[in-house]
């Protein structure tokens, strides 16, 4: 990222990014298990508190815990919506 855009965002009070593709480059694209947290999928990148919200169009998801799933082994593609916070320099989990 950028130098200039990273110290944009860190004077933010909250960052957000909307849609599963953004979602999906912010956890690197990576299918994480479900109960990985949210800010492992995260890296490095926390320049301020942030907030993910998408419909799930792809597998790629963290943070969600044990009982998030449901019964099956993934989770309905499109039916699903997820809202993620992150905080800085921390980490955070599915609301």
């Amino acid at each position: 990222m950028a130098p200039d855009l990273h110290q944009q965002l860190a004077q933010a009070t909250l960052v957000v990014f909307k849609g599963d593709l953004n979602y999906r480059k912010l956890a690197y694209d990576c299918r994480w298990p479900f109960t990985a947290k949210f800010s492992d999928a995260l890296g490095p990148f926390r320049p301020a508190p942030l907030v993910t919200l998408r419909t799930l169009k792809a597998d790629v998801i963290a943070g969600v815990g044990a009982g998030g799933r449901g019964r099956g082994s993934q989770l309905p593609a499109g039916r699903v919506c997820a809202c993620m916070f992150g905080a800085r320099g921390r980490g955070g989990n599915a609301t």
